[in-house]
């Protein structure tokens, strides 16, 4: 039978062997001649502790034999009982252990021979280092039993390791296999043993695997994501006490140099300023092995010892930009040949330059123009400086040299210098390079544009820098540049054509093109002329100019350029007397617009646009100035004045839509207020005389003169200008109707004040009330005021449980009403049943609330009993060497334990020693919080000079309750140490340390054989606690095996020494030894403006998956210099982890300058310190996303979904590519879409046609550069 009991498995077998002196038949009816004597073994059932064990030598499972006479009861006191192993050894040392069955202990812990019998026996079987089948027999006077015990893994001698691969690259494309070999003594294969796996960098799989059947344990290496460097990783395998190194090669990182110039000149032969010398650009581009580009490398550069020549370099270090490149500038220093060494991500590069005084050089001295244009056809000799060189290898990527047909070519030095001829067939760009044949560091190179001839031009394109141009008159003349682009059929330009510029539609004002006629230019194709206007207007057609190659008349263009005014300004003008209309019921007030250029002159013909809207809107009456004269001398007695509704939100689509909006209806009428049409109306467009001026009327209804703030626009556009003017102005009023007193109120109504809220301050007296079951009780009050006032009488307040037990109004009634009498509400809390915290909420009709918390808890405010324990309790005085775990057990008037967090003191009051550490440094007095009702402490012992000392200890509640213990220090007659390998084990039921006491004697030799040693422990299980020093070197060892709960165990040895006793502790961690960290951030963009903030959330867990203990310290740092942590300021802070899901988060707060800042996470978990990385990149800019609706119907509604591009500084951004993208179904009306004025781009989300209940949501996420936002849209059917 197998029973899971505490995470192990018991396996029981029971064997009944039948003895009878007379076989009378199988089965028959018994009776007194059956069985064997009285008390003799009759049956052996065997159980272990484990039926398994690792080969390691050290592992042990305990056999426990109950043995039974004939008539089934335990056999009596010191029955002898034999057992016998064929694989590891007992703890006797030998494959076979005698022992007797003895009588159970008293409550002194002495066997006690009059207790009824157990029949007992166990055993302890220590491991092989080999692995194998462990049969225990078990023997007692001649009954048998055996039980088979599986050694596995056994005790590792050898590990190799071998790889798929040796290297792999810098982009993390690939991977290698790791296999690990275990073997044992013998060279045979070891399975089912664990084979750990540690890397310098790079990433493994796994951190650990378990070997297979052929000792095997393999794992993955890749280079990963967080470093792109050549670097080489070192892999540790370690299984048991072995371990084993193998080193991986990562690669393929490669800088890429090129230069604008190789050869520098320089004015003297060593300078002292950049300034005489020529400067050459550097630029280095940092890529991985798969040529993508890595951005924020350091660079560094430096001239190479083995150089004969110096340069300067600025700056000769940094970090590339997020193209991955860094340019560094050049300077010549000192003549010779500089090697320029480059350094970075474990690459390395070099750039020579050759630098001289003019003429000392290597560079190309004809043609000197850079880049040199050249006929297709035609050809140009390519001139080279060589001082020092014999020959010189000339190389084009268009054409061939010498009228051959090689791109390459070799040519001798004559008199300093070597030449070769280019020419090409084709137009195209070529790049000239040139070589010392020598040496192909010393080189130089120039660009040569060869274009097509004359007579192959195509097309044509005129352009003017500008479209308008102003008369010419009082002896100032305005021209425009024009400039025609002049390409073959290929694109390609085509220098030296001639062009001729030509006037049509003239004015006959006297605008003319000068030159008439032009060539286009070598490296431009381009040919200018000036168009200069006339004294004559051309009006809005203008006049046409054309460009046309001479030769070629259907190769022309033609644009149109305007003469005349620019408006520089619309000024609108107020009338001073208004009219009624023939009905009486409105006014008409004139008006009018002036136009004018930036030189003030009128602009005749000017159109102008006018708009008018009503602000503001007025609420009052008509009064008569003298109260006694009701209809005479009325004047307008204003009240409040309001913004017009429909500018209620400004800047968005809800801004002047002449539509009531939601959340626009201020004054709750249901109507806009007021009407578009209340400030009256007037001509869409008016146009300027001949002194620009154009005259118009506004009429609008008297029942709004006074009552409405108006504004009157006027805008015009001359000759692409727009120019508006703005007038705000109150409507007026006839001083005839006010004096009659004739003009009505204003239509409209005041809107209503807010209503101030109602505040609640809710108590509860006593906060902490018994768990009585309803007998204990709380008043719960709530103070309801209103503008710091209480409220009316009867105000209605509901009272509610909204977590923990208990009642209001009743022990069984979670909720109670009651109404407020000088602004109180009140209600009785009944207690409930078990300790806990209460959480009550009050709330009115109108939404406000507020909460109270109380707790339940027994022992509140009444005394407490507490038990005051040593482990041990006598222990030598050694000075600090020896240690005893104190511990307080604190109980309520009814023996339940006090709540969590219930402070008790320990303090030392009389003898020697301290705690938390050994004197000076420890302290006669700490305060502890209790977990469970239980509070502990470590006391350190003292050094004494009589042969015994009593230490009276105190633990006390700060209620006052306390008690008082005395431990005992003892004359030194020896000393111990106690070990635990390791120190700290998983809370798996499974796993075990091995505790190893070494115990000397006074004179420092090692306690004699057969010393007794007993072992406790405040966490898990000791398998052996009362064992004997097996030989003469002093030493002992037992196993303590992890339970399932995570801890510190204490373990204590009490070695008896003579009539004397020495003890000692030691503490082993039952809980993760190493872990993972599970980093995330939230957004993982942000704008680059100091502000703005990512919540970096890390979820740490130990290798058996379960969070961290509280109190667990992670530290965060960022890399980027200008970004800081909100709770130090700082560019990295250490926090604890405050709950028991094992998560801490902190805040990043970005910088001013774009960039990705890389966040660390690092945490200590057991033996290991574990770290893990996020990425936040800074973005110089920003996008908001909202939706209209927020949530759809399928195949029924669609939301328009709109996003705002802003820079750094908040300002919206124009004409910039939004990217859509969405997820989880539905489509998009567009995926890539301009910004607009206000930096906005919108797109029209429609969901699937069907939907599946209960719907999903689509995700939309819009992207531009390194900024994107996302939005969630749900879709039901």
């Amino acid at each position: 039978m197998i029973n899971k009991k505490s995470g192990q498995f018991l396996m029981s077998v029971t064997v009944y062997v039948c003895m009878f002196l007379l076989l009378l038949s199988c089965g028959g009816g018994g009776g007194d001649d059956s069985g064997g004597a009285a008390g003799e073994s009759g049956a052996i059932r065997l159980t272990t502790s484990a039926s398994s064990l690792p080969a390691d030598g050290s592992s042990s499972a305990v056999i426990t034999a109950y043995i039974t006479d004939s008539s089934g009861n335990p056999v009596r006191h010191y029955t002898e009982v034999t057992f016998r192993t064929n694989l590891g050894h007992f703890r006797n040392g030998s494959t076979s252990y005698t022992m007797s069955t003895q009588p159970p202990l008293d409550a002194e812990g002495f066997p006690n021979p009059d207790a009824p019998p157990t029949g007992i026996a166990e055993a302890a079987l220590i491991a092989a280092t080999q692995a194998g089948t462990a049969r225990v027999t078990v023997t007692s006077n001649g009954v048998t039993q055996s039980v088979d015990i599986e050694m596995t893994g056994g005790l590792v001698s050898g590990i190799s390791l071998s790889t798929s691969q040796g290297s792999v690259s810098t982009d993390n494309s690939d991977s290698t296999t790791i296999t690990a070999t275990v073997l044992d003594a013998n060279n045979a294969a070891l399975k089912d043993t664990t084979v750990s796996f540690k890397a310098t960098s790079g990433t493994l799989s796994v951190p650990s695997v378990v070997t297979d059947d052929n000792g095997q344990a393999a794992v993955t290496f890749s280079c990963g994501n967080l470093d792109n460097s050549n670097r080489t990783s070192t892999i540790t395998a370690t299984a048991g006490s072995v371990s084993r190194q193998i080193s991986i090669q990562i690669t393929g990182t490669t800088l890429e140099l090129t230069t604008n110039f190789q050869n520098l000149e320089i004015t003297s032969s060593v300078i002292t300023s950049q300034i005489d010398s020529e400067k050459a650009i550097l630029t280095i581009a940092a890529k991985d092995a798969g040529s993508n580009r890595i951005s924020n490398a350091l660079i560094t550069a430096s001239v190479d010892p083995s150089s004969t020549g110096s340069v300067i370099l600025s700056p000769s270090s940094g970090y590339t930009d997020n193209t991955g490149e860094l340019m560094i500038e050049v300077f010549g220093k000192s003549k010779g040949t500089a090697i320029v060494k480059v350094e970075g991500l474990g690459a390395t590069a070099t750039q020579s330059y050759s630098v001289g005084l003019a003429g000392e050089v290597f560079s190309i001295i004809s043609p000197t123009e850079d880049p040199y244009s050249l006929a297709k056809g035609a050809s140009v000799s390519i001139v080279v400086q060589a001082p020092t060189q014999s020959q010189v290898i000339f190389a084009t990527t268009c054409g061939t040299w010498d009228g051959g047909t090689s791109a390459v070519v070799t040519r001798s030095v004559t008199k300093g210098q070597a030449s070769a001829t280019l020419s090409s067939t084709e137009a195209c760009n070529a790049t000239v390079q040139v070589y010392d044949a020598a040496d192909a560091n010393t080189s130089d190179s120039m660009k040569v544009n060869i274009y097509p001839p004359a007579d192959s031009a195509a097309r044509i394109d005129l352009q003017a820098n500008s479209y308008v141009v102003a008369r010419s008159i009082g002896g100032i003349l305005n021209s425009v540049v024009l400039e025609a682009t002049v390409r073959d059929d290929t694109f390609q330009i085509v220098p030296n054509v001639a062009v001729s510029f030509s006037i049509s539609d003239s004015t006959g004002g006297g605008e003319y093109v000068s030159p008439p006629l032009a060539y286009t230019q070598p490296g431009s194709g381009k040919a200018e002329a000036t168009f200069t206007s006339g004294s004559v207007s051309s009006g809005a057609r203008g006049v046409t100019v054309t460009a046309t190659v001479v030769g070629k008349a259907t190769v022309t263009d033609s644009i149109s350029i305007v003469i005349g005014g620019t408006a520089g300004s619309v000024v609108i003008g107020f009338g001073t007397t208004i009219e009624s209309t023939e009905d009486n019921t409105s006014y008409k007030l004139p008006m009018s617009a002036q136009v004018a250029d930036s030189n003030g002159n009128p602009v005749p013909g000017a159109r102008i646009s006018l708009k008018l809207w009503p602000l503001q809107y007025r609420t009052g009456q008509w009064v008569p100035l003298v109260i006694t004269e009701l209809n005479s001398n009325c004047i307008p007695d204003v009240f409040n004045t309001y913004i017009n509704e429909d500018d209620t939100f400004p800047g968005t689509y809800f801004y002047r839509n002449l539509i009531l909006d939601p959340g626009e209806d201020a004054n709750s009428d249901g109507l806009m207020t007021p009407p578009n049409s209340a400030s009256g109306s007037v001509p869409e467009e008016v146009v300027a005389d001949e002194n620009g001026v154009a005259s118009f009327e506004i009429t609008y209804s008297k029942s709004n003169a006074a009552w409405i703030f108006a504004e009157l626009t006027g805008s015009t556009t001359v000759l692409g200008s727009e120019t508006r003017s703005t007038y705000q102005f109150i409507l007026p009023w006839s001083v005839a109707d006010a004096g009659a007193c004739l003009l009505p109120n204003s239509p409209y109504f005041d809107i209503p004040e807010p209503e101030i809220p109602m505040l609640i301050t809710l108590t509860a007296t006593p906060d902490e009330v018994y768990p009585d079951g309803g007998t204990s009780t709380s008043s719960i009050r709530a103070q309801v005021t209103q503008n710091g006032n209480p409220v009316a009488d009867g105000t209605a307040v509901s009272f509610a449980i909204i977590s923990g037990l208990g009642g209001l109004g009743g022990p069984t009634s979670s909720e109670a009403t009651a109404t407020t009498i000088a602004g109180q509400a009140s209600v009785i809390y009944y207690s409930g049943d078990r300790p806990g915290d209460v959480t009550i909420r009050a709330i009115l009709l109108d939404g406000t609330s507020a909460t109270v918390d109380l707790k339940l808890t027994r022992g509140a405010g009444e005394p407490f009993t507490i038990d005051l324990t040593f482990l041990p309790d006598e222990l030598s005085a050694d000075g600090g060497a020896s240690q005893s775990y104190v511990r307080a057990n604190v109980v309520d008037s009814d023996d339940f334990p006090v709540y969590d967090g219930t402070l008790i003191t320990f303090s030392i009051l009389s003898g020697s020693g301290a705690f938390g550490s050994p004197f000076p440094a420890g302290s006669n007095e700490v305060s502890r919080t209790t977990t469970g009702g239980i509070a502990s402490t470590t006391y350190y012992s003292g050094s004494i000079t009589t042969e015994t000392e009593k230490v009276l200890i105190r633990a006390q509640a700060e209620n006052g309750s306390f008690t008082e213990k005395e431990l005992t220090l003892v004359e030194v007659i020896g000393s111990m140490t106690l070990t635990a390998t390791p120190d700290t084990i998983p809370p798996d039921g499974t796993s075990s340390s091995t505790i190893t006491a070494t115990i000397l004697d006074n004179t420092g030799d090692p306690v004699a054989k057969g010393t007794a040693v007993r072992f406790v422990t405040s966490l898990g299980t000791i398998l052996t606690p009362s064992v004997t020093t097996p030989d003469d070197s002093g030493k002992v060892t037992v196993s303590l095996v992890a339970g399932t709960t995570a801890g510190t165990a204490i373990v204590t040895a009490t070695a008896t020494v003579g009539t004397s006793s020495l003890t000692q502790s030691v503490m082993v961690k039952i809980g993760g030894t190493t872990g993972t960290i599970v980093l995330s951030a939230f957004p993982t963009t942000l704008p680059a403006n100091g502000t703005s903030s990512s919540k970096i959330k890390a979820t740490v867990t130990d290798n058996a998956g379960a969070p961290v203990t509280q109190g667990t310290m992670v530290t965060f740092e960022t890399n980027k210099v200008d970004t800081k942590f909100e709770e130090s300021g700082g560019q990295s802070v250490t926090v604890p982890i405050q709950n028991n899901n094992g998560i801490v988060y902190v805040s990043l707060i970005a910088g001013t300058t774009p960039g990705t800042a890389k966040v660390d996470a690092t945490v200590t978990i057991g033996t290991s310190t574990v770290t893990q990385s996020v990425y936040v990149t800074i973005s110089p800019f920003s996008i908001e996303l909202a939706a209209d609706p927020t949530s759809v119907t399928c195949g029924t509604t669609e939301a328009k979904v709109t996003a705002t591009l802003r820079d750094a500084g908040g300002g919206t951004i124009e004409g910039k590519d939004i990217a859509f993208t969405v997820e989880n179904g539905g489509i998009l009306s567009a995926y890539t879409v301009t910004t607009d004025t206000n930096g906005e781009a919108s797109v029209t989300y429609t969901p699937p046609g069907v939907c599946i209940v209960p719907g999903d949501t689509a995700i939309i996420t819009a992207t531009y550069d390194t900024a994107s936002a996302s939005i969630d849209i749900p879709y039901a059917p």
